[in-house]
């Protein structure tokens, strides 16, 4: 049996056996997944913060270095390692706050981690009104004048951190005047807000209970001007066959001062005439205004009146025999219908003068065969502001047909014996097929020892 020696010189060698096997596949672990570290950068969550806040935090990331395995590491989701600074015991404003990172991942730990502490604010969130001021850019209409501008709403709630809110002294928009004369009304931006000093301030991240405001500027004409339309006059008609369609002045209105009675009664501002007889085309004229008296211009400006003069169109239809154009030879071509009516329209004056000769229809045959051919034959008018606004027939059938020549004339002998009839020489023109011979023609030719 066994002594007891024997036993635990075995069981000696038994667990050296084990440490060396544990140490051999150690080291093999290592030299295949040696251990790395891992630096990187992670942001400061805060816990336990109140809803009335606004919590701004410095640095607002830590640097962190992780120590493990390289293929622990290569599988890191960031999302499993974060820092946090508590602040369900802060104060308001500033103070210095430590930070923690919360790791736990088997095989992996956080060596080290910097900054330990980050400076944190804590602020209310106010809300206050703050008013809205107009800034007005430009001026009236000389004779008119402007009333203090009417805003809606006349503040702004302004919602956000307390060192923030509490800077704000204005809401600034800007509405541009130029040369009104009545009543101006816009909705406009809020794109301006300045502070105490007078300084343009961010309102980004503030919450604004509006972003526009209506703006409205009441403006009134001075005592003693008035505003009126200007009406131009004329004399004299057109020539024969124009007509006058538009007569325009500009300005088409015109300040003026006098008495307040006087121009209470004076609906409108005229004109000198201006004669248009015989004219026949449109034309720019600069005139002057009649005036009252005691009314006068508050501004001397040039005034022009443009009269726009056109000819009176009217319509009518020409009958018109159509032509043939490159019709190739040895070929007839016959046209049904043979002529078209066409329908032009003009200024009455050259209508009235526009003759036959001024007007071709024609159709171009060039390269068509013999057949019949339908076209749309070709109307040109040589008068100037004519124009055509159809034709009837729109098409019209072309038959070309090839012209068959007459053979020429055949002159044939028949020698005849002594003793037989004189030679009688036949003369005869080929008939066409539909020729018919009534009779034939012969010349008595007089042979040698022949009667005549």
């Amino acid at each position: 049996m066994p002594t007891l020696r024997s036993l635990l010189s075995q069981l000696a060698l038994f667990i050296l056996s084990v440490i060396l096997a544990t140490a051999i596949w150690i080291t093999a672990q290592s030299t295949d997944n040696p251990v790395n570290t891992l630096n990187g950068e992670i942001r400061v969550q805060p816990i336990g913060q109140r809803a009335d806040v606004n919590i701004s935090i410095s640095p607002e990331s830590i640097a962190v270095i992780i120590e493990g395995p390289q293929n622990l590491l290569l599988n890191l989701n960031p999302d499993e390692i974060f820092a946090q600074v508590d602040l369900s015991q802060a104060p308001l404003g500033t103070s210095r706050l430590p930070v923690t990172v919360p790791f736990d991942r088997e095989g992996l730990n956080i060596t080290d981690y910097y900054p330990r502490e980050v400076t944190v604010t804590i602020e209310e969130i106010v809300t206050r009104d703050i008013p809205i001021r107009v800034d007005i850019l430009g001026s009236t209409a000389r004779g008119y004048d402007r009333e203090a501008p009417i805003i809606e709403p006349t503040t702004v709630a302004v919602t956000g951190p307390a060192s923030r809110v509490s800077n704000l002294a204005e809401a600034v928009v800007t509405l541009h005047l130029d040369n009104a004369r009545e009543t101006t009304a816009r909705q406009l931006s809020l794109l301006i807000f300045r502070d105490n000093a007078g300084a343009s301030v961010s309102v980004n991240n503030l919450n604004l209970s509006t972003r526009s405001v209506n703006v409205t500027v009441p403006i009134n004409q001075l005592a003693g001007f008035a505003e009126k339309p200007v009406t131009a006059q004329w004399v004299g008609e057109p020539a024969e066959g124009y007509r006058v369609t538009n007569v325009t002045v500009e300005p088409n209105s015109l300040l003026v001062t006098g008495p307040a009675a006087q121009l209470d009664a004076l609906d409108r501002l005229l004109t000198e005439q201006i004669d248009i007889e015989g004219i026949t085309s449109s034309f720019t004229q600069p005139v002057t205004i009649e005036l009252p008296t005691n009314i006068a211009l508050e501004e001397i400006q040039p005034i022009l009146v443009q009269v726009e003069i056109e000819p009176i169109l009217t319509t009518d239809a020409i009958l018109k025999n159509i032509d043939i154009l490159d019709l190739a030879p040895g070929y007839t071509a016959t046209i049904q219908p043979a002529d078209v009516r066409v329908f032009v329209i003009g200024p009455l004056p050259i209508l009235n003068g526009l003759q036959e000769s001024d007007i071709r229809v024609t159709v171009d045959l060039f390269g068509l065969e013999a057949g019949i051919h339908r076209l749309a034959p070709t109307i040109d008018i040589s008068k100037p502001d004519i124009s055509i606004r159809s034709a009837q027939p729109e098409f019209v059938n072309i038959n070309i047909t090839r012209i068959i020549t007459e053979p020429d004339t055949i002159t044939t002998t028949i020698p005849i014996e002594d003793s037989a009839l004189p030679t009688l020489p036949l003369t005869q023109r080929s008939p066409s097929p539909n020729l018919n011979f009534s009779s034939s023609f012969f010349t008595l030719i007089k042979p040698e020892n022949h009667w005549l």
